[in-house]
């Protein structure tokens, strides 16, 4: 039995009204951890004078399993408003990018009249280009943001070192393939590498030209959020602690897709800690809009409506899911640090920046999910209504067909980590570090 559109848009917001909580137990001694260095220096302080201040309480870590169950409900925050004011440094190019309060329908239409009007472009690589230009502006300015920036960099750190910095890569090195849904795809993996690569050497940029020092003792980024919000980050390097510790509190059943990359792995998690981790999360994020943006591009890439939704939801649905493993491991990792380095945890709740941009892309991404199903659901309605195709979910996931009688061909419209996540994010284990 299909499900009903409407009654799965609104489980799914539904399971977003669930406040995050955490439980309460005795207290642990925290483990030892290094002499703190000197406050963050303010060579890029962000506009805003925020310094929020750290619980003292600390409370031992519950396993997991018994938090599960434990969900309660509150009123949701979807809909609190979105500041547009830049939180840091502004980026040296904006460019003009839809209004977040026309209506969904109404923008898509223009969206597809967009992606229809390039369709004539012979060279499917120009064609990718300029439909990112057209319907993502906010992923167009970040590559142009990063094409901008010199190919290597000369500074020096506070301990007198000379340090050489080469661009990572070129500004479209990702993209690849010879169709157009081919360098869809992969531009959404260009999008987000080139997220990082510009997160961290638009400061070396920064400090060569500032004639400035890099300070070895902080984790430091410049986070992109969108064409008009970046934000500083620098946090003390040794308050952090490498993403595998979590291994001691993360179940077997809960090790998700990107587990072994972000928590076991060797990526900058390890050497980073929480800031590698939100690193992630705003990479996810930039990426996951770019896929948002281009479902009038699927559709033009596929050259049939109901094909191009299909493929658009089959390669959105795993950037989507992101959201929520990065969520849960961020929340595992400030909840672990306040149990066991607590003074650390008051440390990094008043660095520079990183609550706020914490705070800030938790909010979007969230949004982002919300809108993305909804968007689902608008183009179920829209292909049944007009009999061009008919389209059905079950399960969670989403059937197209020519028609009712037809083959139906089936995709996830998250990925199964969101309902394996959803107890834990739902439970009221997070409740000791609500206001971060």
């Amino acid at each position: 039995m299909a499900e009903s559109t409407s009654k799965w848009l609104n489980d799914f917001r539904a399971s977003l009204e669930e406040q995050n909580r955490y439980k309460s137990s005795p207290k642990l001694e925290p483990k030892p951890k290094g002499q703190y260095g000197a406050e963050a220096y303010n060579r890029l302080k962000p506009k805003s004078n925020h310094q929020p201040s750290a619980s003292t309480a600390q409370n031992e870590m519950k396993p997991i399993e018994d938090d599960i169950h434990n969900t309660q409900q509150a009123e949701p925050q979807l809909d609190a408003q979105i500041s547009t004011e830049s939180a840091s440094i502004s980026s040296t190019e904006t460019v003009t990018h839809p209004s977040a309060n026309q209506p969904l329908a109404n923008n898509h239409e223009n969206l597809e009249e967009t992606a229809t009007s390039l369709s004539n472009e012979a060279d499917p690589t120009q064609w990718v280009k300029d439909v990112t230009s057209q319907l993502s502006p906010s992923s167009w300015n970040l590559l142009m943001l990063y094409n901008k920036l010199p190919n290597s960099t000369e500074f020096k750190s506070t301990n007198g070192s000379l340090y050489s910095s080469k661009k990572p890569a070129t500004t479209f090195h990702y993209l690849e393939g010879e169709s157009r849904v081919k360098l869809l795809t992969s531009m959404e993996t260009n999008v987000h590498e080139i997220g990082h690569g510009y997160f961290r050497y638009v400061l070396s940029d920064y400090l060569a030209k500032s004639g400035k020092q890099r300070n070895d003792d902080y984790a430091e980024l410049l986070l992109y959020l969108n064409s008009y919000e970046q934000f500083f980050v620098s946090v003390p390097n040794n308050i952090l602690f490498p993403s595998r510790e979590l291994a001691r509190v993360i179940p077997a059943q809960l090790n998700t897709f990107r587990y072994n990359i972000y928590i076991e792995g060797n990526s900058s998690t390890q050497s980073d800690g929480v800031v590698g981790l939100l690193n992630e999360f705003f990479a996810y994020y930039i990426g996951s809009k770019f896929c948002y943006d281009m479902l009038s591009a699927y559709k033009s890439a596929e050259g049939n409506n109901a094909e191009g939704f299909l493929r658009w939801v089959q390669h959105t649905q795993s950037s989507m899911s992101a959201y929520y493993e990065f969520d849960y491991f961020i929340k595992e990792y400030l909840l672990y640090m306040k149990q066991y380095y607590p003074t650390n945890y008051q440390t990094l709740a008043t660095s520079v920046g990183f609550k706020e941009a914490y705070t800030k892309v938790k909010l979007v991404y969230q949004k982002l999910t919300v809108d993305y199903a909804q968007l689902v659901d608008q183009q179920i309605n829209y292909f049944n209504n007009s009999g061009k195709a008919y389209c059905y979910i079950k399960n969670g996931s989403l059937y197209v067909g020519k028609s009712k009688q037809g083959s139906f061909t089936g995709t996830s419209i998250f990925s199964a980590d969101k309902q394996i996540l959803l107890p834990i994010l739902n439970s009221n284990r997070y409740d000791s570090i609500a206001g971060f």
